[in-house]
């Protein structure tokens, strides 16, 4: 028996030991109650490995007495392999029952203590005689090399002492023949080492024997086991993990647009009192949780368990009212995946494959994709704790989508997810968490109320903090001791009700007065902000009014200034802005902050470290607390003495668009085209960002809440008319859009957008009016936003022109109907009302030529419909990137619309406007690669793009699989990505394994020629996943298999230019590829 056959046993053998301590480190993390019995066993196992990989390192002319002890088949190899087969069995039907569970249960540990001591004793002892073994052999190799390098040690022998080189040393005693080279050279002079050195690095035998040597030092070196702790070797691989490429660019991809949790976990952990909030972690309700107003205390504690324990993970998330991007359910979920994923040691491949169908990050998965993803990278890990922040402040209209995640996720039943949620006690909240705890068959669903007795002693210690700096001089201990106690009874377990009264408590002068406040503090928030109202004075009510809408509903952070600018532009009639009704904005001093309760709101600062804005172009402003907007907006407030502060979501937008629309009117008085030599636009008009940017949104929020039952009326309906009509075209308004246009295009430098991408685009104190930029036209910026009310407006007009036009072409929006095939709302109905008007759908122009070309890069199946319903060509002759509609579909992998355009005769073949006869061709010159993509048949594009459920739709529709470009067959493409799906579609087609193409190498490189490819040639070469090259994979070798299974041409030349240049056979790049594998590769990883 050859050594190599040996060697191919112990890498078996090896690679079973690596998969059972893979195997125990999942049951590690999944069966608490064996883990001391699982670390014993563990450790054993890996030492097997670590010593059969030793032995793999050793020279492959193994002696025949090593050879028969690894290969027979009673022979120590083989009984272990036995033993390791056994084992994973035993782990793997667990497992799979495990598995095949519905509620996902713990994985169960299937050995008693006695059948680990049992497999342990086992390992050991035939671990034992492999060790004896692999001595025995690394001596005789080592007295082998001895021999031979005597013959060869004349030329050195007089520069080192000759005790060192006596071979009876060696053989009597092994341990100091391995550092017997190292002795000789260290014991020698500088130059006598140099000698040495370089006669064993030249002459080519010596130099062989020499690194032979090393081989087997090295392997002498490699069979000193070690302690094995598996906490560590987990802990280690999933640091591995998290430094990986893909696994980085899936954390990125899941984070992408993500506010950080963690910053408003540590603003809480700040604020935290501490001491506070021991009662719900010392109680029992959240014991029984855990075995299951203070998330961040939760948070705290749970991260404490993580710390001390492996495979417990805690993901958390705040809801803030004033931050819409908390409360988005598809965010929630991203965070807690990306959460998870970047504390496991592997990566779920449905995380994997949802990251490649989502075209590698370039998308973002469903809802209920995100659920299985979430499901999958739970499973398997001990405790898993998802924290909920604030409930309540979650819009109620959309809250019941949260709600139903959040019962669906407890419906899984999986025993290691523990949710917890804080909120006030909402009516539409306690009703879902009430049905939960009903259906709850387990009795693991758990409600706290923190109206308590523990709360009180928490708002005491609350209230001691703050009071602690008050004056001595009025406020002694007695007196702060009373206070405090007041409170805190009377606060009924709210903090917010308890600071309000300790502040409105610090106004008064005298300890009468305090005392005399004490008896009457408001007993309830209501009460309090009710007060607060009632004490505006009359000529202040009018400008409070507009501001707390403003703050309600404003879609970004306000600023003072800007809210300062807001509530005095009137919206009746023009002038739209008086000067001399401006309010005083000096420094930090505000005349509306007077006139605001300072209950109410706070000031903040953001962007403190921009040294180019004052003070007050810094400072901002919001509610001081969720619980303000909600009594603004509750009926309690609309049904009482203040109801005329009332906010109504609908009203406020409304009343918020119109004064954004008259002060763009206001300020288009002031500017005259070419608008030069304005410098000090954001001075004389503090709030044209926030108008110009902003009043889209508004509109379009109005137009979607109402369920197109949207009517522009009253002094809106005018207002708009006058920006964007035509009818009532003055020279004013005409300046107002394209100045509102001048600054969105500053801020979105590329359309596509969103109208909140839009209003949250950043702002600059410096304006830049440049006239010769080209403006949408108005009908296809209300098109492309969804603004349904202004296009019906629009197409009214009598002036309004729907013909082709160099506007349209000049704005990469194109066309109103190429605008609306890109659109985010109302699309179809806008797409049928242009089409009604009259609208020709084969007008070219716009980002991407045409609309049905538009409509399909953005997947919209039903636009595309009545686009060829009203018209559209199939395949017109030129785009912006020279594709057609059918090409962009097979591009981006859109069966629904591929199969549509095949239905409706788009041409399988039709290759756009490129020269057909050069594309087509065997031969290519790589520099002619403009339009690269609409130079491909559908099939090539799919192909290269790894699109492989649209491939099978082309190829059943008869596409030709031998088409040609860039010296590419689709077989190639496909092989050239590794997609194994791709290949098997096409081999099994009939595409040709040997075809041959040849791509002509262009002058600027040293030589000019040409290289040739196949298919099997063209996998050799490293292909794009995401941003990175990818050069071996595990489908790298399954494709390889693939072709030559299906008869490709080994000795064919051509290929990649690694050593041979382009006359390297397949065979050789099979065998120079089989030696640069990685070795995890090589082991089986």
């Amino acid at each position: 028996m050859d050594g190599l056959s040996a060697t191919a046993s112990v890498i078996a053998v090896a690679q079973l030991a690596q998969a059972v301590g893979g195997a125990l480190m999942e049951y590690y993390e999944g069966v608490k109650s064996a883990r001391g019995e699982i670390q014993r066993l563990y450790h054993s196992i890996r030492n097997l490995e670590s010593l059969l990989k030793s032995i793999d390192d050793l020279p492959h002319t193994l002696s025949i007495n090593f050879q028969t002890h690894l290969e027979n088949n009673t022979g120590t190899l083989s009984l272990c392999k036995a033993e390791l087969d056994g084992i994973k069995k035993e782990l793997d039907t667990f497992s799979k029952q495990h598995n095949r569970i519905g509620k996902l249960k713990s994985l169960i540990w299937p050995f008693k203590k006695k059948d680990v001591d049992k497999h342990i004793d086992f390992i050991d002892k035939h671990k034992h005689d492999l060790m004896l073994a692999f001595g025995v052999e690394n001596l005789a190799l080592m007295s082998s090399w001895w021999s031979a390098m005597a013959i060869y040690a004349d030329p050195f022998r007089h520069y080192v002492p000759k005790f060192m080189i006596n071979l009876s040393i060696v053989t009597k005693n092994s341990t100091t023949f391995y550092f017997e080279i190292e002795a000789i050279i260290n014991a020698s002079s500088e130059f006598e080492r140099f000698r040495i050195i370089e006669y064993f690095q030249t002459e080519s035998y010596v130099s062989v024997q020499f690194e032979e040597f090393a081989t087997i030092k090295q392997s002498s070196v490699h069979v000193s086991l070690r302690d094995h702790v598996i906490l560590e070797d987990i802990r280690s691989e999933t640091s591995a993990a998290q430094r990986k490429g893909e696994r980085i660019q899936i954390i990125q991809w899941l984070a992408k647009s993500l506010p950080n949790p963690s910053l408003q976990h540590n603003i809480a952990r700040e604020e935290f009192e501490e001491g506070t909030g021991s009662w719900l972690i010392n109680g029992d309700n959240l014991n029984i949780w855990l075995k299951t107003d203070n998330s961040s205390t939760v948070i705290e504690h749970i991260r404490q368990l993580c710390i001390q324990q492996t495979n417990v993970i805690v993901a958390y998330w705040y809801i803030k009212f004033d931050n819409s991007t908390t409360q988005n359910v598809s965010n929630i979920i991203r965070s807690w995946i990306g959460d998870i994923c970047s504390n496991r040691r592997d990566t779920p491949r449905t995380l994997k494959d949802a990251y490649a169908y989502c075209n590698y990050g370039q998308q973002q998965p469903t809802i209920k994709n995100l659920l299985k993803i979430l499901k999958s990278v739970i499973v398997g890990l001990q405790d898993v704790y998802l924290v909920v922040d604030a409930l309540d402040e979650y819009p109620k209209r959309e809250r019941n989508a949260l709600m139903k995640i959040v019962k669906e996720i407890h419906q899984w039943n999986i025993d290691s997810i523990h949710i917890f949620v804080t909120s006030r006690a909402e009516d539409d909240i306690r009703v879902h968490l009430t049905n939960m705890n009903e259906q709850n068959v387990a009795g693991n669903c758990q409600s706290i109320r923190v109206q308590n007795p523990n709360i009180t002693e928490d708002i005491k210690k609350f209230l001691n903090k703050n009071i602690s700096s008050f004056p001595q001089k009025i406020w002694s201990s007695e007196l702060k001791d009373e206070v405090v106690d007041s409170i805190a009874r009377q606060a009924d377990g709210m903090f917010r009700l308890a600071a309000l009264q300790l502040d409105s408590s610090k106004l008064r002068r005298t300890v009468s007065a305090i005392r005399q406040g004490l008896s009457q503090l408001p007993s309830s928030l209501d009460i309090f902000y009710g007060r607060a109202l009632e004490d505006i004075p009359v000529q202040d009510q009018y400008y409070v009014k507009i501001a707390l809408q403003w703050i309600a509903y404003s879609v970004r952070p306000l600023k003072v200034l800007e809210l300062s600018e807001a509530v005095v532009v009137q919206t009746e009639s023009s002038p739209y802005l008086e000067e001399d009704k401006r309010l005083s904005c000096e420094g930090d001093t505000f005349t509306l902050l007077d006139m605001i309760p300072s209950t109410f709101v706070i000031i903040y600062v953001l962007n403190s470290e921009d040294i180019t804005s004052t003070l007050k172009e810094k400072l901002y402003i919001q509610f001081a607390h969720y619980s303000v907007q909600e009594f603004l907006q509750s009926s309690r407030t609309s049904n009482g003495p203040v109801n005329e502060y009332h906010l109504q979501e609908s009203n406020g937008l409304e009343s918020i668009a119109a004064r954004c629309i008259a002060y763009l009117l206001h300020a288009g008085s002031f500017f005259k085209h070419p608008y030069s030599g304005i410098l000090d636009v954001y001075d004389r008009f503090p709030l044209i960002y926030h108008a110009a940017l902003c009043w889209t949104y508004y509109i379009q929020r109005l137009e979607t809440q109402s369920n197109d039952s949207f009517n522009l009326v009253g002094h809106l309906r005018s207002l708009v008319s006058l920006l964007i009509s035509r009818n009532q075209a003055t020279s004013n308004n005409h300046d107002a859009w394209r100045i509102s246009q001048i600054i969105c295009k500053d801020a979105r430098k590329k359309i596509p957008y969103s109208a909140r991408m839009l209003a949250l685009a950043q702002d600059s104190l410096e304006i830049e009016l440049d006239s010769s930029i080209s403006v949408p036209c108005p009908l296809s910026w209300a098109s492309h936003h969804g603004l349904i009310s202004l296009v019906e407006l629009l197409l009214s007009d009598t002036v309004c022109d729907i013909s082709p036009s160099d506007e349209y072409r000049k704005f990469n929006l194109g066309t109103p109907l190429h605008a609306a095939a890109t659109g985010w709302h109302f699309s179809e109905r806008i797409v049928t009302l242009l089409l009604a008007a009259g609208m020709n759908p084969n007008t070219s122009c716009g980002e991407l030529r045409y609309p049905l070309v538009a409509a399909t890069h953005e997947n919209r199946l039903e636009i595309c419909r009545l686009l060829c319903k009203g018209g559209a060509r199939l395949d017109p002759e030129w785009s912006v990137r020279g594709e057609t509609a059918l090409q962009v579909a097979c591009r981006k992998g859109y069966v629904d619309i591929c199969e549509y355009l095949l239905e409706q005769g788009a041409d399988i073949e039709n290759i756009g406007f490129a020269d057909k006869n050069e594309s087509r061709g065997n031969t290519h010159n790589i520099l002619n690669r403009a339009f690269a993509d609409s130079s491909m048949t559908p099939l090539l594009l799919a192909s290269k793009h790894r699109k492989s459920a649209v491939m099978e739709i082309l190829l059943a529709s008869g596409a030709d699989v031998e088409a040609v470009y860039y010296a590419c067959t689709p077989l190639q493409w496909a092989s050239g990505a590794h997609d194994v799906q791709a290949c098997r579609l096409l081999l099994n087609s009939g595409s040709d394994v040997n075809h041959e193409t040849k791509s002509i190498l262009f002058q600027g490189w040293p030589f000019f020629g040409t290289i040739s490819w196949t298919p099997l040639s063209r996998a050799f070469l490293p292909f794009k996943l995401g941003s990175q090259s990818i050069y071996f994979n595990t489908n790298w070798l399954v494709i390889i298999e693939l072709l030559l299974k299906a008869g490709a041409d080994v000795h064919a030349k051509g290929g990649p230019w690694w050593y041979d240049g382009p006359m390297t056979t397949t065979i050789l790049l099979c065998l120079e590829c089989t030696k640069a594998l990685p070795k995890s590769m090589k082991w089986g990883e």
